[in-house]
């Protein structure tokens, strides 16, 4: 049986993204459909979060190290400095939907596979107009949506990002600032929260400068 399971995890291993993938749909459908009803709950559920407390931007965050909230609040303190108050209601208040799943692994997790489906919900529902992804999962949007994609940004050796998110020697972190689809255009939180998209992105290369 070991010998079974260690040429299995061979196979995997030397499979592709896409044919991982394909892998685990074959062997845990049922565990993914259920995933994807959660995924759908949690897009809907944040969707209304931010709808209610009038965010004026808006960022998924996608990585394959777990992040912790304090690190995370911190980011979004220096986000806030950095943004403008588009909605115009006397604060500026920005949202960061992160999911931790290493996509990298040679058996796709539940986290792995849900990061995989929420991205996929996330471009095709305009719901973001900018992303904070690492290396394994900028690759993976290149691949998969990369007709969507606008500017590409690495911010991982901007000192303010080093410091705010504590990261580890080597790892790549980058902006992803995405287009704007024609039937966005007519919504005006949307075009605010892209105005914003392009002010963060304006603001870190002036640091990388």
């Amino acid at each position: 049986m070991d010998k079974q399971r260690q040429e299995a995890r061979e196979t995997v291993k030397n499979l592709s993204l896409k044919e991982k993938i394909k892998h685990f749909w074959y062997y845990y459908k049922i565990h993914t459909i259920c995933i994807a009803f959660a995924v759908i709950l949690i897009v809907t559920t944040t969707a209304e979060c931010m709808r209610q407390t009038k965010y004026d931007m808006n960022i998924a965050y996608y990585s394959v190290r777990h992040v912790e909230k304090p690190q995370l609040d911190a980011l979004t303190d220096l986000l806030e400095t950095v943004s403008e108050d588009t909605n115009e209601n006397g604060s500026v208040d920005v949202f960061i939907s992160f999911l931790s799943g290493d996509i990298t692994a040679e058996l796709l997790d539940e986290y792995a596979q849900m990061g995989y489906q929420k991205m996929q919900v996330e471009v095709a529902t305009d719901e973001y107009q900018s992303f904070i992804l690492d290396g394994a999962y900028l690759d993976m949007m290149e691949r998969l949506y990369g007709d969507v994609i606008d500017s590409v940004l690495e911010i991982s050796n901007i000192h303010e990002i080093q410091e705010t998110l504590k990261l580890p020697d080597g790892e790549e972190l980058y902006l992803v600032t995405t287009k704007m689809f024609d039937r966005s255009k007519e919504d005006k939180v949307k075009v605010n929260e892209h105005e914003n998209a392009v002010v963060i992105k304006e603001y870190f290369e002036e640091k990388i400068k």
